[in-house]
């Protein structure tokens, strides 16, 4: 938090950006070594962005986490596992860094991205979306290494039977990166991340970071990124497979809901958001909860809703929602994204339309 020095530097360069150094020293009555030092704290608070006094853009978020290619198998009949399934193979842009960062811009909030991608035909075409989208790709990595792959299968009623992700290229998200770009990091009024992303590199993000942080868990294998002793989260939205895997607890309605929010809580999420295929979705703060039960109609896809959900928990926070406004936005967006095969769907602009 700035000192009450450091608030008087902020309000003199607020009224002329191009302020020397030398200048703040004479108004403020210190030295300009005190003042450089100042300016230091400001730009590690994210007060300020590096050299030039450059503010933060108003409400911009940053996501930090994975993109990759989506090659999903819908099937039209039930599976076999004996021989070939009759159904349709589709291949998109996803990742859940991307569709996240995806789903905030749709909702207009300003985004930027720090992920990794390859320099190869999937990066092209991650790199064009994300510019149509209006992305700020300028603090994410492109490596001479395959862009990461997720391959899965889904049923014939549009639910994830099994999944294969080709995703090592995320261990280059090292503390060390995060660490150069801090002080962006910290401009931002909320960060998101992902648990594609090292558990190191997250013990750092939840040591340094000084903004909200929201998490979404990914997977069974790499949801236990996210937990340490370190662990600060404001917000974790997380499905209840991931959940049973890390609580041990099976949720088949509110009252389990309810014991594995208590959990993780304890863990340190200080709000909890779990959606369950066919049950609905609980939501937990420190002070009130509840149960919305709900079956989604003309179910195509699960694959997208929790970034959608995460997504639309930033935007009630950015503005200033209260709970029963941000869990309907968080169920709108959960059933409006299972109805198409993508992972974002072009539409989740309509949650706030309503």
């Amino acid at each position: 938090m700035a000192t009450k020095r450091e608030q008087e530097i902020l309000a003199l360069i607020k009224q002329d950006p191009l302020i020397t150094q030398a200048q703040l020293a004479e108004k403020t009555g210190t030295t300009r070594s005190n003042i450089g030092s100042h300016i230091s704290n400001l730009i590690k608070e994210g007060l300020i962005v590096g050299r030039g006094y450059v503010f933060p853009a108003e409400n911009e978020v940053t996501v930090i986490g994975a993109v990759n290619l989506d090659v999903l198998g819908a099937a039209k009949a039930q599976v076999s596992t004996k021989g070939s399934t009759p159904g349709r193979v589709y291949s998109f842009i996803g990742g859940m860094g991307r569709n996240i960062a995806t789903n905030l811009a749709d909702l207009g909030v300003k985004t930027k991205l720090i992920t990794v991608y390859g320099n190869d035909n999937n990066g092209d075409l991650f790199q064009a979306e994300a510019q149509n989208n209006e992305l700020d790709l300028s603090d994410a990595l492109r490596v001479e290494r395959p862009t990461a792959t997720y391959v899965y299968l889904n049923d014939v009623d549009g639910r994830r039977i099994a999944g294969v992700d080709d995703m090592q290229i995320n261990e280059l998200l090292t503390p060390q990166v995060m660490e150069k770009r801090l002080p962006k990091i910290n401009a931002a009024k909320v960060v998101v991340v992902d648990s594609n992303l090292p558990a190191e590199t997250l013990n750092y993000i939840y040591e340094n970071v000084t903004v909200p942080i929201f998490a979404k868990a990914v997977g069974i294998n790499k949801a236990q990124n996210l937990f340490s002793d370190k662990t600060k989260i404001d917000t974790l939205v997380i499905n209840s497979v991931e959940a049973k895997l890390l609580t041990q607890i099976e949720i088949t309605g509110e009252k389990q809901a309810q014991m594995v929010a208590d959990k993780l809580q304890a863990w340190g999420c200080e709000r909890v958001c779990i959606y369950a295929d066919g049950l609905g979705i609980y939501y937990q703060t420190p002070t009130v909860a509840k149960f919305i039960a709900y079956h989604k109609a003309n179910l195509v896809n699960t694959n997208g809703v929790g970034a959608a959900i995460i997504a639309a928990s930033v935007y009630a926070k950015l503005q200033a929602k209260d709970f029963g406004e941000t869990l309907k936005l968080m169920q709108r967006a959960d059933v409006l994204t299972a109805q198409v095969n993508e992972a974002v769907t072009p539409k989740l602009s309509e949650i706030i339309e309503e």
